[in-house]
């Protein structure tokens, strides 16, 4: 596909230590959880990296911008499915249409970035920022609730101070990035760094007191523990060595794997009495799951609620498929909600807000971003548990994850795939 490249202008180019030094700081800032109140609710405001071209000419970074016709293409169907709903602006006496715009406008913000020709390293970069921000995320979390642990309880104050339900997607990638990446952030001692690092992360995602969190771990190591059987016994068969030996050894890693897990919840929720995990085992793993879920289910429970959302986003698109509700939430959509409410699913917001045209869209550009990270073991996995998370919580539509989204959307543009990276003068 052809594209038109142009280069940043501006200063004279830095050198290439100082160009990985901001870049990292770039990155870093754009992972940051920023939010403005707005009508009593808080909204995720950090796009800093839609400054991205400004910043890189004021720093003298060469970055070519890309004029890519694909996505050129693809935000011109968003725009008319925007311009569908201009009508209704117009007709509704109780319409928003600033707000629709604004929601709108978030949605493409993140598939500029796929318009700089972001450099190979650029990922090892963006990885090392990634850990930093989960690092500093946790630390923080971490220091707040040492210091008020002996005055709160998790039930009665504490878990509104430490806990969110907004990051641990984040803290997930981060954690897979750390577990399954030979480049962290110095280049010596890294499995001191890793051991370190991913403790601290782990505590991090304890820490946010949210269900999500530990299931998108979970499900993050599920997939890779099924992976790696598959392989194993992949290999045992072309070699034809399929023998009891090979059964055992293949079974081994995710067995000791489970073992570990089971026990470490065991010895904590019977001997230490750790609040934080009698919070987790109560919530998560001491209730019925078909009493909290399904038609049936309690809508005032968290699960309940949940569906009974999903319900009202297939009955919406059951009626206005094509285009959805044209950027509308469901706050413009239900008086019920007029108060404020989301999805609480990353993929039904999706579809809600385009049809079944931008939701196929959306699909083929999150398609673009799994094929590239695949190539990246930490990438790959971690951007299993970010789906994952996606189920219960909005990921990319959240201003962080929207950056994810789009460097890794920018990243897949990239002709040289994360198996030829090298380090290079650039820091």
């Amino acid at each position: 596909m052809s594209t038109q490249a142009i280069v940043f202008g501006g200063l004279p180019s830095t050198t290439p230590v100082r160009t990985g030094f901001f870049l990292l700081l770039l990155f870093f800032g754009a992972l940051q959880p920023f939010s403005i109140m707005f009508h009593g609710f808080g909204i995720s405001s950090n796009y800093l990296y839609l400054l991205f071209p400004s910043f890189f000419v004021l720093l003298g970074i060469n970055r070519h911008l890309i004029i890519r016709k694909q996505v050129l293409y693809i935000i011109g169907v968003y725009l008319l499915i925007y311009l569908v709903g201009i009508p209704d602006d117009i007709s509704k006496l109780n319409g928003n249409p600033i707000r629709r715009l604004a929601s709108f406008m978030v949605f493409i913000f993140p598939l500029f970035l796929s318009f700089i020709e972001f450099k190979p390293d650029d990922v090892v970069r963006f990885k090392k920022a990634l850990i930093l921000a989960a690092l500093c995320y946790s630390l923080i979390h971490i220091s707040t609730f040492i210091e008020l642990r002996d005055t709160y309880t998790i039930y009665t104050g504490l878990k509104g101070f430490v806990g969110s339900q907004r990051y641990g997607f984040i803290l997930c990638l981060g954690l897979f990035v750390v577990l399954f990446n030979d480049r962290l952030i110095f280049k010596e001692w890294i499995g001191l760094q890793r051991g370190i690092y991913s403790l601290i992360i782990l505590i991090g995602i304890g820490f946010t007191f949210s269900r999500a969190s530990i299931v998108a771990a979970l499900g993050g190591l599920a997939f890779f523990l099924v992976v790696k059987f598959i392989k194993s016994v992949r290999a045992s068969i072309e070699k034809k060595s399929f023998t009891l030996i090979n059964i055992k050894r293949t079974l081994i890693y995710p067995a000791v794997t489970l073992v570990l897990i089971i026990s470490s919840f065991y010895l904590f929720e019977n001997y230490f009495h750790s609040s934080v995990l009698d919070f987790y085992s109560t919530r998560l793993f001491h209730f019925n799951f078909l009493d909290h879920f399904g038609p049936g289910s309690n809508p005032a429970s968290s699960e309940g609620k949940r569906y009974y959302l999903l319900m009202k986003v297939f009955d919406y698109l059951s009626t206005h498929p094509i285009f959805g509700s044209n950027y509308q939430g469901l706050y413009l959509l239900y008086d019920e909600f007029s108060g404020g409410m989301s999805t609480h699913n990353q993929y039904a917001d999706v579809f809600l807000r385009t049809g079944l045209l931008g939701g196929a869209l959306w699909l083929f550009l999150l398609y673009k971003i799994i094929r590239f990270c695949s190539h990246d073991k930490g990438l790959q996995i971690g951007l299993v548990a970010f789906l994952i998370y996606g189920l219960f919580h909005e990921t990319f539509k959240l201003s962080y994850g929207s950056f994810v989204f789009g460097i890794l959307l920018s990243f897949s543009y990239v002709n040289t795939s994360l198996r030829t990276l090298r380090p290079s003068s650039e820091g």
